[in-house]
């Protein structure tokens, strides 16, 4: 009884807007920096590697999976686009299964965008939110 009790104040914890995390299971997010796409290639690619419990997989360009804890796996798509002055990072997040996502999308791609950040050192670089 206590263990459900404990369980369900942390998954209460974790839910930052309930109208979307119980119903929707994937999550968007697009930034733009002055780094070149090289430079943000090389920094995805080492944030997924530096992040615990994420691995990259080989089979459609950025692609990585980030398992919880309790073994329920996300995808989240990272892709690149080099621009004339900037770079356009897109990062989509989506849970395999379940209707809601209790906001662990939203949560994968901040830690993504966070960590890809400090891989650039983001002093050089100007990071514009533009996109959901």
């Amino acid at each position: 009884m206590v263990l459900i009790a404990i369980l369900v104040i942390f998954v209460v914890s974790q839910v930052d807007n309930w109208d979307r995390d119980l119903f929707i299971n994937y999550a968007g997010h697009t930034v733009y920096v002055e780094n070149n796409r090289n430079e943000c290639v090389a920094a995805t690619l080492k944030a997924i590697k530096d992040l615990d419990n994420w691995e990259r997989i080989d089979c459609c360009g950025l692609h990585a999976v980030r398992t919880s804890r309790l073994g329920f796996k996300d995808d989240v798509y990272i892709y690149i686009t080099g621009l004339d002055k900037s770079t356009e990072i897109r990062v989509w997040s989506k849970s395999r299964i379940g209707i809601g996502d209790l906001g662990q999308n939203p949560r994968n791609i901040v830690q993504l965008l966070k960590k890809i950040g400090s891989n650039l050192d983001l002093q050089r670089s100007k990071n514009v939110t533009v996109g959901d």
